[in-house]
């Protein structure tokens, strides 16, 4: 998310601090957090940062990553098992996947 965000048009300059905040949410994703944890960084981080714009990408940031953090701990070997097994079933998991069931 980092890299894409940092090459947005120049109008839509964010501060080092909204980077800096992007770097412990991936630390976070990476470390597979509590949600908790997520809040908290949303809490502590959202009053360093300026304006409408940059603290509504910050909370989207937030609650995506968040939010994937959790799909792909419930269905990665859903996935795994579509990739390994190339069967015919293939449509039926990709869907059960996707909707999270």
């Amino acid at each position: 998310m980092v890299s894409q965000i940092k090459y947005l048009k120049q109008s839509e300059y964010l501060l080092n601090t909204f980077f800096s905040l992007m770097d412990q949410l991936n630390s976070l994703v990476d470390n597979n957090a509590s949600k908790i944890e997520f809040e908290n960084l949303m809490k502590n981080g959202i009053s360093g940062l300026s304006g409408f714009d940059e603290k509504s990408k910050f909370v989207s940031c937030i609650s995506i990553g968040y939010s994937s953090m959790q799909y792909w701990k419930t269905n990665l070997n859903k996935w795994q098992q579509l990739l390994k097994s190339g069967n015919s079933q293939t449509t039926s998991i990709v869907s059960s996947s996707i909707d999270g069931k």
